[in-house]
């Protein structure tokens, strides 16, 4: 629905699996976008963020997305 939002969470440090699975969401979905995590947990990726392995955890990739509003959309497009 409008305004709901979704998190995309892996156990996976591949791109294929992270940020091309959502970057092709969004690409094929007008009415999707990104919400930026401004976490200090992980490192920024051009879309997400990545927990790289490490004594304390294993891999982990997260995005967080969000379905527009019609008028958004409209107004993005144009």
């Amino acid at each position: 629905k409008p305004g709901g939002t979704l998190l995309y969470a892996t156990c996976s440090i591949l791109k294929a699996e992270n940020e091309f699975q959502i970057a092709d969401f969004l690409y094929s979905h007008d009415d999707a976008s990104e919400i930026k995590i401004d976490l200090d947990w992980g490192m920024k990726t051009v879309i997400g963020r990545q927990q790289l392995p490490n004594a304390e955890f294993d891999g982990f990739y997260y995005a967080l997305i969000t379905k527009n509003n019609k008028k958004n959309v409209e107004n993005r497009n144009s």
